[in-house]
Parts: structure tokens; sequence; C-alpha cells
């Protein structure tokens, strides 16, 4: 984000005035809320993020690798709700630090689902910003404000909120040393940069840049003129111009059509800004705007031209882009002639919306340009005709909109198919490229292509012509894309407090860290375990560093190894080191970051040996690895024994690792279903990889059953071998017959040991929060849907922050999807959630015996001041008996200002005349409150300050004039034996109130058993002058009742 530290010019008539900028924070202030983006996005509302700067030259920061940083470990950021309560929005992850003179953006959604084009330093789904009563405080890690923004009143300070949604803008610090809370340091912002192209939103997230503060001071002299002296470089005011460099970005529509083309262009500054430039526009049939983001516009000019845009900035420099634009003819004989394929591949299926203005939109990602000659598409068999994509075309990574009243394509929103067909070299079409089969969409949904791994989701974001977005409901925890990537284990000076240990997220997900830890190992043999926080989350390819003075690390400096294990104790990452010297930081390396040293003992077939571990063996052989255990070679099968080729493969691979010492390489996946360890094997001496070796020489296959690193690599080299016709592949028959009893085995195995998913926790209601592991009891590749139709490949670990439908089927290793006979049924379950609360409910009133007419009820209550979520929730009356329990539906809402009354037509609870008990549970089973009445008297209600005549249903509770105490909580009182009560003499009423025990724990004492005003005298002296519990225990003495 830029800053300008403005100077405030005064101009004054009669006397001398100095311009001084508003007091500065304490010189500590080291990170501060730098901008804030409070109204949302074009994308979203809820597209909202908050940077926080770490301001140059502060004290208290800290130096990591010579990069000055502030240490923001533990730091939280708090907002106000509706409530007027202060309450967290955002924590900062424990060892977290933002280098000097850099922002870090803490968003609320992802980068792929935001308009950010900066990746967030930190996911906070709590991250929600109001619109009005703007307050926010920046917390360290030890609670003390670090800064506060805006005043919480009103509109906030800056920015803007259009409606439409579109020109929303963050508000901008100018400078960071000043007040947050002075509306004289904010501003609006009035450029767009560090979003994606196209964004309707200014602001500029993850910039931070300062430039020099002017000061000035305005004299009037005697004659009455002012002068100006200016002590710096120049004044803020010198900086009146900014060149921009402009360009063309589409909206919607091609450049390319039959016709005519519609397009919707817009334009953007690459660099710069377009604050003050005018745009003009000429298109090639003469229509012309001088509007930056001008209309829709169909041109019909057929022929190859241009649309031009003119932009000419606040310096006066004029700037021109041209987009090539070609209008195609749409006689048959033009395009037959012009039609000749050149693109069999390269363009995939990239979104489609099967509702509202239905349309397919397809992606190239060949790297070149791709003229569709011959390429149709359509939505299945007995679907709608197919249509020809002669002469359409698609830049490199470009997208091509398909809409439906282009295509006559109809797609259904209960299900369907679409389709892309290419052709074969003969010129004809035919061949299918790809194919999308969906169920029930979702409304105001379309589905869409992930980037990173291809698999498809629903999401309410549909980006015709650009980037797919998304809004996933569930976050996979990636635990294997976690790795330990540098260490300090002996740091200059004194060691205590200044090791550290440096874990990245290298996957492509959200990583959660909760239940993990670290196992330090000394040469000794010496272990300590240091736990993980358990709410920290890295996002993608996010650094966590976790220093000695935070987590009790000790770092042996004369070698070691530390070790990151799940919670099943499964080890994830290693990194080892010898002896080190002061301030040498221990990296693993990127692409051998686990190895172990080892020879062969045997050699068992083509692809499985037995080894024994060397002296000098890696961390892994510390960690999890016995002396002598087997491997399987990761990513190779070998033909079994008795199959042809099966000897010609183990003498081979016995020939190469003859008398040889070896290295193995760990990847993703430590075992198989078998107990046998998955490894890469390598010539220590040559690194030769042996199991590319074999493959290349058409002795082993390839196996796919689990995924690993260098699996693109190895169906290369088969394919050579495949081409060259050697080894297994030197016959047709052989190499099929392989194929076919890999499938075999799959199939036995499923036979056998059975196939089906299984979830923990089983579907029902969890907390936000829930880890859901998804397994298979055998190794399977898992597809899991998540509130759509659209199954992606999963590794089973899913995040339940929001209610979801979840379906998962899974298909046994090796076997393609479309045999339906090696695949689970479908697996389905609901999750619904529940907002774990702190504040108290309790049970406010009974009415156990209404009166005629009327219904037994149970009031709840709460005396927090927010608002609670009892979704999930019991009520019960005897635990482990009585009436069935009920939970609370979810959606029930409870505050302070309003008791939520149950009605027995609704829990079907039995409330019986002559006392019960009542428990109010939490969805975890813990008791919230529980409450025990006596026999009650038709038309009495209990409540924990009285029995009344009085039942006050949804409102305060009213006790009669004299009242019962009751229930007088957490008197105790030693078990006494009981005897003949005292009475009064004859003819004189009871002096002594009638006391009894209602539960074990609680004593009720009835006043209303006084009889005279002699017998109420009585009882206010007691009271008077020992209090009411005194005066309860002494009755209970009087009268010998048993406790």
């Amino acid at each position: 984000m830029a800053y300008r530290w403005c100077t405030f010019l005064a101009l004054a008539c009669t006397a001398s005035v100095a311009i001084v900028r508003a007091e500065p924070s304490p010189p500590d202030v080291r990170a501060v809320i730098t901008e804030v983006l409070w109204a949302g996005s074009d994308v979203s509302s809820s597209d909202e993020w908050v940077g926080i700067g770490c301001i140059e030259g502060q004290e208290g920061m800290v130096s990591t690798g010579g990069v000055e940083r502030c240490a923001v470990g533990g730091w939280t950021l708090t907002s106000v709700n509706g409530a007027g309560q202060e309450v967290t929005i955002a924590r900062l992850t424990v060892g977290a630090s933002i280098p000097a003179g850099s922002e870090a953006v803490i968003s609320r959604m992802t980068r792929e689902a935001s308009r950010l084009d900066v990746d967030p330093f930190l996911i906070s789904p709590d991250l929600t910003l109001p619109n009005t009563k703007l307050l926010l405080r920046l917390r360290d890690a030890s609670g003390a404000v670090a800064d506060i923004v805006d005043d919480g009143a009103g509109s906030p300070l800056a920015g803007a909120n259009p409606s439409g949604g579109t020109g929303r803008a963050s508000m901008e610090r100018i400078d960071p040393r000043a007040s947050g809370t002075d509306a004289a340091n904010w501003r609006t912002a009035t450029e767009s940069r560090g979003f994606d192209a196209g964004a309707q939103v200014m602001g500029s997230p993850g910039l931070l840049e300062e430039t020099e503060v002017t000061d000035v001071t305005e004299e009037t002299k005697d004659d009455g003129t002012s002068s100006s002296s200016v002590s710096s470089v120049s004044s803020a005011s010198s900086v009146s111009c900014r060149s921009v460099v402009p360009d063309i970005v589409i909206q919607s529509g091609s450049p390319r059509g039959i016709g005519k083309i519609t397009i919707n262009v817009q334009a953007v500054a690459r660099e710069g800004s377009l604050q003050g430039a005018v745009c003009r526009w000429e298109y090639p049939d003469g229509w012309k705007s001088e509007s930056c983001n001008p209309p829709v516009r169909t041109v019909r000019t057929e022929g190859a031209s241009a649309i031009r845009l003119a932009v000419t900035d606040a310096c006066g420099n004029l700037t021109t882009r041209d987009l090539p634009v070609e209008v195609i003819s749409q006689t048959e004989e033009e395009i037959a002639q012009r039609c000749i394929p050149t693109a069999f591949t390269g363009v995939l299926l990239s979104e489609l919306s099967p509702m509202g203005d239905e349309w397919i939109e397809l992606v190239n990602h060949s790297g070149m340009e791709r003229i569709l000659c011959r390429w149709s598409i359509d939505d299945g068999d007995g679907g709608s005709a197919a249509f020809a994509l002669d002469a359409q075309r698609i830049g490199d990574g470009g997208r091509l909109l398909l809409p439906r009243k282009l295509t006559s394509i109809a797609l259904n929103d209960d299900g369907d198919s679409a389709r892309l067909f290419a052709p074969s070299l003969r010129g004809q079409s035919g061949g299918l490229v790809d194919v999308l089969t969906y169920e029930d969409i979702e409304e105001e949904h379309v589905l869409a292509r992930r980037e990173d791994d291809g698999t498809w989701l629903q999401t309410p974001y549909p980006t015709p012509g650009d980037r797919n977005r998304f809004r996933d409901p569930l976050a996979v925890s990636g635990r294997a894309s976690l790795a330990i990537t540098a260490a300090l284990p002996n740091p200059a000076g004194e060691d205590d407090g200044g090791e550290w240990i440096e874990i990245t997220n290298i996957g492509g997900r959200p990583a959660l860290l909760r239940g993990m830890s670290l196992i330090i190992r000394s040469p000794s043999g010496r272990e300590n375990r240091v736990a993980l926080p358990a709410d920290a989350a890295l996002a993608r390819l996010e650094v966590m560093a976790l220093h000695g003075d935070e987590f009790a690390l000790r770092l042996p400096s004369d070698g070691g190894t530390v070790v990151l294990v799940d919670t099943d104790g499964n080890a994830l990452s290693a990194l080892s080191w010898d002896h080190t010297g002061e301030g040498k930081i221990v990296r693993a390396s990127a692409d051998r970051p686990e190895v172990v040293r080892a020879e062969v003992l045997a050699v068992i077939d083509g692809d499985t040996i037995d080894v024994r571990t060397l002296d000098d063996r890696g961390a892994l052989a510390d960690a999890m690895l016995p002396d002598v255990f087997r491997v399987r070679l990761l990513g190779i099968d070998a033909p079994e024994n008795r199959e042809p080729g099966s000897a010609e493969a183990a003498a081979a691979l016995e020939f190469l690792l003859a008398d040889r010492p070896l290295h193995l390489l760990f990847d993703r996946q430590r075992n198989d279903q078998y107990g046998r360890f998955l490894a890469y094997v390598e010539d220590a001496e040559t690194r030769d990889d042996i199991g590319r070796l074999l493959l290349r020489r058409g002795l082993v296959s390839v196996l796919t059953a689990f995924p690993f690193a260098r699996m693109d690599d190895y169906r290369a080299v088969e394919e050579d071998a495949r081409r060259d016709a050697v080894g297994i592949w030197s016959t047709f028959t052989r190499g099929d017959i392989l194929q076919s009893r890999k499938t075999n085995d799959v199939l036995q195995t499923i036979v056998s040991d059975g196939f089906a998913v299984a979830a923990d926790p089983p579907p029902g209601i969890v907390a936000s929060g829930t880890l859901l592991r998804l397994r298979t009891d055998i190794n399977a590749a898992l597809f899991v849907s998540v509130n759509s139709g659209a199954y992606q490949l999963s590794d089973g670990d899913l995040l339940i922050n929001a209610p979801a439908v979840i379906r998962a089927y899974a298909v046994a290793s090796g076997v393609q999807p479309s045999c339906g006979t090696v695949a689970t049924p479908v697996w389905s379950g609901r999750y619904d959630v529940y907002q774990p609360v702190e504040q108290p409910v309790t049970i406010g009133e009974i009415l156990p015996s209404p009166p005629l007419g009327e219904t037994e009820w149970i009031e709840l209550m709460t005396t927090g001041s927010g608002v609670v979520s009892l979704g999930g929730w019991t009520v019960d009356d005897v635990r482990g008996g009585g009436s069935r329990p009920w939970v609370i539906p979810l959606g029930t809402i409870l505050s302070a200002k309003e008791p939520l009354l149950l009605r027995k037509d609704q829990t079907h609870l039995t409330l019986n005349d002559s006392g019960d008990d009542i428990w109010l549970l939490r969805p975890d089973g813990s008791v919230s409150d529980h409450a025990n009445y006596a026999h009650l008297k038709r038309g009495q209600s209990w409540t924990p300050e009285c029995v009344t005549s009085t039942p006050t249903p949804g409102t305060e509770n009213r006790c009669e004039s004299t009242p019962v105490l009751s229930l007088i909580k957490g008197l105790k009182s030693k078990k006494t034996k009981a005897r003949k009560p005292r009475t009064s003499p004859a003819g004189f009423p009871p002096l002594l109130p009638a006391v009894s025990w209602s539960d074990g724990s609680s004593l009720t004492m009835d006043i209303r058993s006084v009889a005279d005003t002699r017998g109420a005298l009585t009882l206010a002296i007691l009271i008077l002058t020992m209090g009411v519990q005194g005066a309860a225990l002494w009755a209970v003495r009087r009268q010998g009742v048993a406790a």
C-alpha cells in the first residue's frame, strides 16, 4: 500500500503558523493496521481483508537471516460485534513474523476464492468487518493493545461501498506512525493494485511503500504575503502526476467469431493509475467511447481488424493499445476452405453453468494458440445435437465461452453431461478428449475445474472468460504436505532460546497442525517431544518458524534429528545434522530430503527386496525403521513369480544391487497394505535410480497404486520401452497379460478382504472445526463430493466448518474408475455443525403440572449478552431412563432478551408432578445445567429462586411476597441422624420453618410453614444474626431433618 505522509499547509493572515503532523504512536509501534477492505469486493461482500504493516526502523524487532522482522506470533485482531462485545476475528500463528517494510494480508477468503492476486499471510474465516461502527484492535501476545483503528461510531473513517458492488474501495492509512483513530490519517483508495486483472475494486493489498515526508512551515510576512520553507527533497504536491502503462482485458466474449463478435472490454493500469486519465475507444465499425469501461458491443464488420484504446494520463502522455479481432464470413464454402485440423490436444472443459444463461467454457493449456477445427461439444448420448467448433480459436492460456444461444446445447439442472471431442489424425471428428458428468446443482452455482489438481467443484462464483474461483466449505488438512525445511541448532552467542525450526506447507492446500508434534533426538538417543499449536494452520507455501524461547526447544549442536509426526505417530518429515558451527542454518534438500543408507540382504522378486540399515542411517531410520525390513520399489510393478518375465526382472534387480550400498528415498506414502516400506532405491555411488533402469529395459511396468513424485518421469520411460518393444513389451500379448493380471489381483483382494468407506466421526452433529477422516479398508483412490454431485480425488481428511452433505466412494488402486465392479458403493452422510459457546445456558423455569387446558413446558435462558446457537443440544428428564431425550433442532437461537420456551408438544418429555430431574446437555455430552424439583401443586412452577404460583413463561421470574428460599446451591452439610422433630407447645403455632433436602446438595426452607408473626419474627432474628444459610442449618439441627 502506498503511503503519502501528507504535508498540511495552513494559510494565516496575521500570525506565523507552524503546521505539524498528528502526534505519532510510541516508537515501539512495530506492526500496525495499514489497510482495511471492509466493504468486500465485486466478487463478494465477504471478500474482506486487513493489512498489517511492519514499519521499518522500529524498536523491538527481531532479525532472521539478516532481515529485520516484526514478531507477531500469538497476536490477535479483534472487532466489536453488534452486541458491543470485543471478539477475536484473527489469531496469528505462534512464531509468525512480518519482514520490515512489508504488509501481511489477513483475509477471510482464499486467494482462489477472492479478488486477491497475492497470497494471504493468514486466512481467518472469522474475519467479519462491520460496515458501520468499525473498531479494530491489534493486540500483542500478552493481550496489550498495539494499535487501534477507527472510532466505533457511524460509517468507517474511509473506504467506499457503492450500490451494486462495483467500485468498492479500501481505507488506507496515510501515516502508519500517526493515530489510527484520526479520520485525517485515513483515505479512500484510488488505485487498484494487488488484485486480479479486471477486478472492480480499489486498494493495494500486500504493498507497503513509504514516501518521504515533507515538512513545510508557512509564515505570514509583515506585508501580508506568505512564504514557505521546505525541509525535504520535494513537497507532497510536487508529485502531481504519474505515468500509466495501460492494457486491455476482455471481461466477456471472444475476439473472434462467425458472422459477428460480442465482446466486453475494459482498460486497466498495469503500472500507475488510471485516476485522472482519459480513455478513448474506437471499434472496427466506427463506434467510439470515452469510458475506461465501455459497455458490451457487438461488431459485424467482417475481416481482421482491431479495437483501439488510446489513454492520456494525468501527465499528458498518450499511449495506445490494439486488441486484434476477426469476424469470419458465415458461408459454408469459406468455412470449409479455412478449416484444416491442426490441433488435437491441449484444450479441456473448464466451467459450465446449467442454470440461468447456460454456457460451457473451454480452457487452452497447451502453451500455444489452438484453432478448434473439427472439434465439437455435446451433452451426452441422446441429448442436444453436437455443436461444431470449426473456426473458433483460443489463445495460449485463454478461455472460450460457448453460451447456449450459440450452441443450442441445453444442460439439465438435475444432472447431465458435457463432452468435448477433438479430431482424429485423419481429420475426422469423434475422439473424446474430456467429459464431465454431474448430479444436482445448487441454485446460483456453477461447476468449475480446479487448476491445481483438475477436480470439479460447485462454486457460487461464475467466472465466464476468467480464472475459476471457489469457496470450499471444507479445507483439506494436507498433513503429508508439511515438511521440516530448515533449523538453527547452534545460534551465535547463548544457545538457550535462540534455536528455531522452520516448517513449510509444500502442498497445494491449507494444512492443519492439530495434534502434531516434533520429536527431537540427540546423538545419545535422548528424546524430547514438543507439541505444535493446536489451532495453527499453514496456507499454501506458508512458512512457520518455531523459536526456542516460545516452545522450549533445545536442539543439540553436536548433531541430532528432528522428526515431524502426526496424531497417529507417523513420521511426516525429518531433518538431521552433524556438528554445526555457530549461526549455521541446516536446510533440507528439496529433492532428497529423507535418505536412508542400506545394504541388500535378499531379492524377493523383481520389485521387492529385504534390506538392513547401515550405521550412518538417516533420520527416518532413527524415527521409524527397524534394522532389517522389506522394501517395495516405489512406482514399479514386476511380473509375479512364474509369470512371463518374472525371472528376468528378479535377475536384473539382483545384478544391479549386488554388493552395492544403497540409498532409500521415501515419498509421501511410506507403506503399502502389506506393511512393506515404499521407497525409491538408488545406487549410493552412481546415484542411478534402480526402478528407472528396470523400466527402461522393459522388465517392469509403472504402478500407479500409490501417488509418487516421479510418476510422470516413470511413465515417460515406460513409453520409451513400449515404443522400442523391449522386455515385457517385446510382444503385445505379454504386455497385455501383465496388465490383465494387475486388474485381477485387485479384484481378488476386494473379494477376499472386503472394500468399504468408513467415516470418523460418523454422520451427525459435530462441533465446528471437527476433522472428518474417510478411510478404506484396502489401499484405494478416494473420491469425495461436498454439497454437490461433482467428485474430487481426496486424501480423506476434511475439516468441517459448515453443514455439509458428504458423499464418497473408492476405486481400487490401479483400476480405471469406469470398472464399476471394483468400486465401493457410494457412502453418504450429513454433518450438521454447532458453534461451541462460552456463555452460560441454564434452566430458567419448569411447569410440570399446568392448569387444566394448558401444557407442560421448560424455559431456557442465558445470562450472557451474546446470542447462543442451541442446535444439537439435548434436554432430558432422567439420564438413562424416563422419556426419550429431545435434541434441539439446528438453527434454534437463544438470547438474553428472549428466553426459549420448550413445550411438551415439541419435546415429548413427560414431567412428573411428584418431582423429577431436568438435564440440559451440550452437543458433546457435557452438562450445561441440572434442575431437581420436589412435588409441586397444579399451576405451580419451579425456578432457581423459588417455587411460585405465578408462572412467567418467556418473561422474568416472579416470586410471591412471602418467597420460598429454594436450592441454596453449594450448601453442603454432613448427614445427621434422623430424629423426631421438635414441636411447639400445645396451642402454639410452629415457630420454625419447615426444611427438607431436595437433592443431596441443596436445601429447601419453606417460610410459609411459619404460621404467625411470632414465628416470622423468630425467623427474621435468625437470618439477621446467622444469615440465610446459618438459619437453614440451625433449623435442620433443631428439627432433625436427615441430609
